[in-house]
This record gives structure tokens, sequence and C-alpha cells, in this order.
């Protein structure tokens, strides 16, 4: 901490971003006159310095930046966090004005040492993604940590209902247990809710009936990811839905090869012996032909396809915590835990249990 211009007392950490934030950097496409970092990190550093010295201001990640403030004058707690959250609206009016640009913000509380710095980023960082579901707020302060809001066990049922309908294709069913879902968030959007862990279900479940589809997920989970709030979320699952009903015929008629062959590999997860001569036997074609026909219309190999169907209800199954590890293995079809291990952190990029240990915070 010793290369910041912050000391010890009366620190705090917001977290802000910009609204819109695709449609706002197209305006700073080829960094001409200046690239929108360049600009709010440098109209942030203008209008704080009028006020205090006492500051730090990066990019964490992309649209999002991380302000550091601290006071060592004898002014009480509330006093500074009123300072504080003056100097926010003043930023707001400034990027407003000078940007046309809308921010909003995620902040600390008061804290006395550089040690606890880390937990007020965690507290800001977390007020500033609960703009997913209150978006006209312009900044939220969230004390509590985030509830584990898939656990609780109305939001459990229904998920479980989700799920359930997907794997067996009863779409339009599952996608009205999901609008329920998301009037349930909404009515309770002013709670500590699991932001990460809705996002995450979000996409799960968008990419799980993509493959199960024969459809390769990632441009579609991107645009998904891109939404900024529960409104762009939902719109995003309105069209999805359209598209996915538009599209039943033409993958009847064009793809029906790719079609039966999902279906068979669904039916017989379990079993860790599928094999391409037995596929390919079911659907009375060459073991060459479905592994080009895979390649070209999935974009990967059968092996891998199957894997990510396997991992993709092995996420499903490490949310039932009365499940062994081991368990789990053997009913997506895995020889060994070893193997299932191998193949669930080469997708996932972590361990099953490592996976389990963040459905729990």
């Amino acid at each position: 901490m010793s290369r910041l211009h912050i000391q010890e007392g009366g620190l705090c950490c917001v977290v802000f971003g910009v609204s819109h934030y695709r449609q706002v950097l197209t305006r700073y496409e080829d960094g001409y006159p200046f690239t929108l970092e360049h600009s709010i990190t440098n109209l942030a550093k203008e209008v704080i310095r009028q006020r205090t010295r006492e500051m730090e201001i990066f990019l964490f990640q992309e649209n999002q930046y991380v302000l550091l403030l601290s006071n060592r004058d004898s002014v009480s707690g509330a006093q500074w966090e009123e300072e504080v959250f003056s100097l926010i609206n003043e930023l707001y009016t400034v990027f407003q004005n000078y940007l046309n640009a809308e921010t909003y913000y995620g902040v600390s509380g008061i804290v006395s040492k550089f040690s606890s710095l880390p937990k007020a980023f965690e507290r800001a960082q977390y007020s500033y993604k609960l703009h997913y579901f209150q978006p006209d707020k312009i900044i939220l302060k969230e004390v509590r940590k985030p509830a584990r809001t898939l656990s609780e066990e109305e939001v459990k049922s229904g998920l479980n209902e989700i799920n359930s309908c997907i794997s067996q294709k009863q779409y339009s069913h599952a996608f009205s247990q999901l609008y329920t879902f998301i009037q349930w968030l909404r009515r309770h959007h002013r709670e500590n809710l699991d932001v990460a862990g809705i996002l995450n279900f979000f996409s799960n479940m968008v990419h799980f009936i993509l493959l199960q589809e024969g459809k390769i997920p990632e441009e579609t989970i991107d645009k998904l990811q891109k939404c900024e709030n529960l409104d762009d979320t939902e719109q995003f699952l309105l069209e999805f839905q359209r598209d996915l009903k538009a599209e039943e015929p033409e993958l009847d008629q064009k793809h029906y090869l790719i079609r039966a062959a999902t279906d068979y590999i669904q039916q017989n997860l379990s079993r860790g012996d599928i094999s391409l001569d037995e596929i390919a036997e079911h659907l009375m074609i060459s073991k060459s032909y479905l592994c080009r026909l895979f390649q070209k219309k999935l974009g990967v190999s059968v092996q891998h396809y199957i894997h990510n169907i396997r991992i993709e209800k092995a996420k499903e199954y490490l949310n039932d915590f009365r499940l062994k590890i081991y368990e789990i293995a053997e009913l997506t079809g895995f020889n060994s835990s070893t193997h299932f291990n191998i193949v669930f952190k080469k997708i996932m990029q972590c361990t099953p249990v490592e996976y389990r240990n963040g459905l729990k915070q």
C-alpha cells in the first residue's frame, strides 16, 4: 500500500461502471480522440482532486473501476460517508455532462486499516453488482453478505422443475416457470440476492438447451452475459425462446441426425461406455460420417460433446449436497472420480469440490 496516495483512517472503496456500456463504447472505437477508460479516469481525477488528494483510481476489469478514498481529518464516519456520497453524485453529473454516459456505483462502509480494504472492496463490488436488480439507483450500499438465494426452498424447487423440464425438452413449461422465477426476483429486488449464482443459473440453463439441441452455445452465452440488468435478461430469454420455437421445424428437417444422436447420448448418459460405433449403428450411418457431422454442425468432436453434456448434468447434481462426488461421477457416466475430476477441471477451470464450495457461499 506504500505506493498508493491514500493513508490509513477513513478508508472507503467505491466500485463503479458505465450503464449501457457497449453502446457508449462504440463512440470510442479506434481510441479517438481518447479511449473511454482514459476519459473516465482523467475526469474522475480532476473532480476528486478538487476535494482531496487522498485517492486512487484504476480499472479493475472491463467496465469496473475502483476508487479508493481516505480521510485522516477528525470528521465522524457519518460525515465522511456523506462527503463520499456527495462526491459520487458530482462524478455522476460530470460523466453525464461531458461523456453523455450514465454511471452507477457500489460503496463500502468506512474502514480504518489497510488490512480491511479487501473486505471493503468485496462489499463495494457486491453492492455494484446489485444494480442488476436495481438499475434505477445511482448509488447502492449493501452491508449484508450475499444470501444463498438458490438454496431457499421456494426457489430451489422451482429451479429443479425448470431443469427437469429442460432435460425432457418441455421447453414451454420450463420457460413459464423461469418467468415466474424472474417475477419472484423482482418482488425481492431489495434483498441481498446472490447475483453471481442467479446469473450462473441463467447461463447454465441456456448453455444446456443449446447443447441439447445440437447447437454451439458460445456466441449466445456471450450475448446473455452482456445483459446489464434483469429486464435485459428477460428480453433476451423471450427472444431466445421465440427463436427456439421458430427453429424447431428446421432442426427436425435439416439436423435430424444430430437430434437423434444427441437424444441417444442423453438417454444413455449414465453409461460410461457410449461409443462412436454404437451411436453410428443406432443412426445407421458410418462412424466417419458421424464424426464429420458433429464437427461440421457443432464444431466439436462427439467425445467433446459427450463430456460437455456430462459436466452440465454433473453441475445439476452438485446442487444436491446429499450426493457425494463419486456418486455424481457414477450418475454422469464417468468410470472413476479421478476421470470425473480431470474432465470437470478441463471444462470448468475448477474441480467439482471447488465448484460446489462456490455454491455454498
